[in-house]
């Protein structure tokens, strides 16, 4: 039923957030352990990784050890190269732990060693801690355990993870930078054509968390990278100032395996986090993609700009989704398309869906930037939230609704070439009140079958303007007042 989707929630199943969160958190408290077993590089310069007399069980690392750890003090690279593949047996190994102190860093180095022998982590954790760092550049990384934890931060903060030249990071179960709430300042960059970091090879992946509890974390794509699991910014309440820009012609976040269900979240607890999308990166996901998902996730943004910037949002084959919600319970976040940004999704967009989301914005601005979808409800139950096309930009949708059932939502349609085309209907005020409709300076509204100013009994005080020259309003049927009273 048109308007009815809203109160479906779509995305990945409940259960399975539960059973992924539940066994992160089993991860999260082990992960710092060095046990007995443990071989540890005792050097404080730097080396090779296959020098056994740099280990404190005097033997390179093996899936024998229980973790290799580099964790001593004093700055230093530790590198895997081209002649470090002659002995493969010291690329197998349980478990990886990479940190430095306040004062000092650790650098893991995978240079130039191909990707016919990777590093391969066997069991559940490849961590970066506190100025840890880890490069992998033309190199490839293989975590194959379905309960391996990859970490950048976990307890510390301003550790790396780049991948670079080619390089490829594979993972099969959950990544996360910044996990506990002291975690701040890390960082993930995907650089350059063939640069992956993505789920192994015929599985699902993800999910990926940037801010799992910690603020101001990043990820960076760029100049073709990929990353292909699907994932959440600020995913705890106080996870916040968390960024992911993706840019550059090929560059990429997605997520491949479209039957199962891939969402995105900007702001899933956490407030003014960012999703950047620009210079002719793209983002697809197949499922629902959210901006504010919870009453204390405020004041996020995503921003699509440039000519050929764009985030596709399909529908997966075995879950319904292709949804993009603006305030889902939370209020004051933002969705902003411009300069010839795009976005498509399947099904429905919505801005403000729950009556605790309020004052969210849609700015579509500038000649060739376009927001594609099927339904656009500006204020499905929240208040006072706004559509504005401007300066060329065009809206795109089957139905149009302003306050299906929320109050005071604003749509406005201003400038030259700035459109809101409707193939079918359009409802200012469909059972909310108070709801307006304008378009001025050249805008253009128009809808194929039928608008409505206050539907319903209880849709009153709804209100369309049209003014300035050149500013049209195409409809097919017009009604005002169908059920409710004082529209105009």
């Amino acid at each position: 039923m048109k308007g009815s989707a809203g109160r479906f929630r779509t995305g990945i199943p409940t259960a399975l957030r539960i059973l992924l969160t539940i066994g992160a958190i089993a991860l999260l408290g082990t992960v710092r352990t060095v046990t007995a077993s443990s071989n540890t590089w005792i050097s404080a310069a730097s080396g090779k990784w296959e020098t056994a007399a740099n280990w404190s069980g005097n033997q390179a690392p093996s899936s024998s050890d229980s973790t290799d750890s580099i964790v001593n003090a004093t700055t230093k690279t530790v590198t895997i190269d081209a002649t470090t593949i002659n002995t493969p047996s010291t690329l197998v190994i349980s478990n990886l732990l990479v940190a430095g102190t306040a004062s000092s860093t650790n650098t893991l180095l995978l240079n130039n060693a191909g990707t016919n022998t990777p590093l391969q982590i066997l069991s559940t954790n490849l961590t970066l801690d506190t100025n840890g760092a880890l490069v992998v550049n033309r190199s490839t990384i293989l975590a194959t355990n379905t309960l391996l934890a990859l970490i950048v931060g976990n307890n510390g903060g301003r550790c790396s993870l780049t991948i670079t030249n080619g390089g490829i990071v594979r993972t099969v179960y959950q990544s996360f930078v910044g996990v506990s709430s002291g975690s701040s300042s890390n960082r993930v960059l995907v650089n350059g054509t063939g640069s992956v970091w993505g789920n192994s090879e015929g599985t699902f992946g993800g999910p990926l968390y940037i801010g799992y509890g910690g603020p101001a974390n990043q990820l960076i794509v760029t100049n073709g990278g990929e990353v292909t699991l699907y994932g959440y910014i600020g995913y705890a309440s106080g996870s916040s100032n968390n960024t992911v820009f993706v840019s550059g012609v090929g560059s990429m976040w997605s997520n491949s395996v479209a039957s199962f269900g891939s969402t995105i979240v900007v702001g899933y607890g956490g407030a003014a986090n960012q999703l950047i999308i620009t210079n002719g990166g793209s983002v697809y996901n197949a499922g629902e993609s959210d901006v504010g998902l919870q009453a204390s996730s405020s004041n996020n943004v995503v921003l699509v700009s440039g000519p050929g910037s764009a985030w596709k949002v399909a529908a997966g084959l075995l879950l319904s989704g292709g949804d993009l919600f603006v305030g889902v319970n939370g209020p004051s976040n933002q969705l902003i398309i411009t300069n010839g940004g795009a976005i498509y999704n399947e099904n429905f967009g919505y801005l403000g869906e729950q009556s605790s989301s309020s004052n969210n914005v849609v700015v579509i601005n500038g000649h060739g930037s376009v927001w594609s979808n099927d339904q656009t409800i500006v204020g499905y139950a929240g208040a006072a939230n706004q559509l504005i096309i401007t300066n060329g930009g065009a809206v795109r949708s089957n139905y149009g609704e302003v306050g299906l059932i929320g109050t005071a939502n604003r749509a406005v349609i201003s400038g030259s070439g700035s459109v809101w085309s409707n193939r079918e209907n359009l409802f200012i005020g469909n059972g909310g009140s108070a709801n307006q409709l304008i378009i001025n300076k050249g805008g253009t509204v128009s809808e194929g079958w039928l608008s409505e100013l206050g539907e319903q009994n209880n849709s009153s005080n709804n209100v369309a303007w049209v003014t300035g020259p050149g500013s049209i309003w195409n409809s097919g049927d017009l009604l005002v007042g169908a059920g409710g009273s004082a529209n105009q």
